[in-house]
């Protein structure tokens, strides 16, 4: 391996592991809001909140638990 491919190699793991860093740190502040809101949070919601690695989603999983009143809202549902 040539030295070029492995620093390009050596960067690329490095922006992965900041990505997940970012993702976990997103889905955190997620389930601290829901909590502080006093939502509760079954098991499986979040398992699917701490397991997703997409930014965007997580974006707006994060927008949607400022405001709603039930967890439904981070499930991508309306509450009725």
């Amino acid at each position: 391996m040539n030295e070029t491919a492995y620093l390009r190699g050596k960067a690329e793991g490095r922006a992965e592991g900041r990505a997940e860093a970012r993702a976990k740190e997103h889905a955190s502040l997620i389930l601290r809001v829901l909590e502080k809101r006093g939502v509760h949070v079954p098991e499986d919601i979040q398992e699917r909140i701490t397991s997703c690695s997409d930014l965007v989603t997580l974006d707006l999983w994060f927008d949607r638990s400022l405001s709603p009143a039930e967890v439904a809202y981070v499930r991508g549902r309306t509450p009725r």
